[in-house]
């Protein structure tokens, strides 16, 4: 079992494909672009509003946590 808190999967795209698949309260981030991590714990979603600004999210999340699954919708 994995006790950690850290993420271990963002969810990212345009705003209306990150709220269509993750729901939840994701809606109320603004942003063109989301970023929604998911693990076990709750995780604020980040917004871009550019797609280089979508992809300068990624990579810190990535360097934050090695490893982790990125999924675009």
């Amino acid at each position: 079992m994995n006790t950690s808190t850290n993420p271990d999967t963002i969810y990212c795209g345009k705003r209306e494909d990150v709220i269509r698949e993750v729901g939840g309260l994701t809606h109320i981030y603004p942003g063109k672009y989301l970023i929604q991590p998911d693990g076990n714990a709750a995780y604020d979603a980040e917004g871009a509003e550019t797609k280089a600004e979508l992809k300068t999210v990624i990579a810190e999340f990535k360097r934050w946590y090695p490893g982790i699954r990125v999924v675009f919708l």
